[in-house]
């Protein structure tokens, strides 16, 4: 009798044993996703960031260069994003993509230095597009 009391108290170790350390390894889920949620809404910030760079240069005075320089770093900051926001449904990124793309198109479509400045007032409003179009793809992050 003393052995099976002695095998069912070791059963009982075990057992209890076993469900906290499961009960740990819950947390590991919690805060992957919670440093998955803080690199997006990280990535969102630097994307908007780096839109606001484009849109507050000034059209009379911006050159082609420091046009293209700025949408450079617009675009890296997206694909940050895109890499961060693996989860992500695909109808945002396809959005984010989208304004990328259209962001590229208003810099190529600039091609003298007489339509800079028409040309920044485009890039300027694809870059907005794309400011928004972060804050779609990311979680809410207020």
């Amino acid at each position: 009798m003393r052995r099976s009391i002695a095998a069912l108290a070791t059963a009982a170790v075990l057992g209890a044993g076993t469900l906290g350390l499961a009960a740990c390894g819950g947390g590991d889920d919690t805060d992957s996703q919670t440093a998955a949620t803080s690199a997006v809404c990280s990535n969102v910030a630097d994307v908007q960031s780096a839109a606001s760079a484009v849109t507050s240069l000034d059209p009379q005075n911006t050159t082609i260069n420091q046009l293209k320089s700025a949408t450079s770093s617009l675009t890296s900051a997206v694909g940050g994003l895109t890499s961060a926001a693996k989860d992500a449904s695909s109808a945002s990124k396809d959005a984010l993509q989208s304004s990328v793309t259209g962001l590229k198109s208003a810099v190529a479509g600039i091609t003298s230095s007489e339509s800079v400045s028409q040309g920044v007032e485009s890039v300027q409003a694809a870059a907005g597009s794309v400011s928004q179009a972060a804050k779609d793809v990311g979680p809410d992050c207020s």
